[in-house]
């Protein structure tokens, strides 16, 4: 091939590399070949297309880099906001949290307009006794290796207009790793019903049994108001 026709090929792809700059190695190379053979104004011509060529293709690669750095800045700067918005989020909902609980002492009686709800005393031991209707003989239940029996003595009274329905499911205990349990089923004619209808004014009251570890600290007993409490959601009764 002459040097003529490298300097038509360089020529016209310096043309097409203004619109396609990746292409503008093939003028360069061409010029070249073109002016080594002594076409030296095709040559020249060629290899200044595509030298703009290719400062047109590295100004579109820093452009696009600059995008993508922006694009990762523009990322990260709503990831961090969105951290701190939800660390705030965090602590207001602990707050409000914090605000809805109401810490008594054993004696002490948690109320709104509808239910008042006292936890009048608190037992540890590791057995307990109870009688029913059919055998007048006491039944001992013992706890668990490395557990304490909870023995609660709790009233409930409705202090509404109308009636309500309560009973022993709403309590629970917490300790300070904040593990929650539940009652034991409690068999004793002195236990407090799990559930049951209180008219105005009508009150129960009984006994109520947790089995927790013998390590566990920090012990509270929990009354859950549920939607019936407009303020105060959680009563809690410190254990000593």
């Amino acid at each position: 091939m002459e040097a003529k026709d490298y300097g038509y090929i360089g020529l016209i792809t310096g043309v097409i590399s203004i619109f396609i700059p990746f292409l503008f190695f093939i003028p360069l190379i061409c010029g070249s070949k073109a002016m080594s053979g002594g076409s030296k104004g095709l040559g020249i011509i060629s290899i200044i297309l595509g030298a703009f060529s290719g400062i047109l293709m590295l100004g579109i690669v820093l452009w696009q880099l600059g995008i993508f750095a922006a694009m990762d800045n523009s990322s990260e700067k709503p990831t961090q906001l969105q951290k701190e918005k939800s660390k705030e989020l965090q602590q207001t909902e602990q707050k409000q949290e914090e605000e809805k609980e109401l810490i008594l002492k054993i004696g002490e009686t948690a109320s709104n307009d509808n239910v008042a709800v006292t936890v009048t005393t608190v037992k540890k031991n590791n057995f307990y006794s109870w009688r029913s209707d059919f055998d007048d003989s006491p039944v001992t239940e013992t706890a668990n290796l490395g557990k304490i029996f909870l023995i609660v003595n709790a009233e409930i009274k409705n202090t509404g207009s109308r009636s309500i329905y309560v009973g022993s499911t709403e309590f629970s205990v917490t300790d300070s790793e904040g593990y929650k349990y539940d009652p034991e089923m409690y068999l004793g004619d002195d236990g407090l019903e799990m559930f049951k209808e209180l008219y105005k004014n009508q009150k129960m009251n009984g006994v109520v049994v947790f089995e927790v570890p013998e390590s566990a600290k920090d012990l509270k007993i929990q009354y859950d108001f549920g939607d019936m409490f407009s303020g105060t959601q959680l009563a809690s009764w410190e254990v000593e």
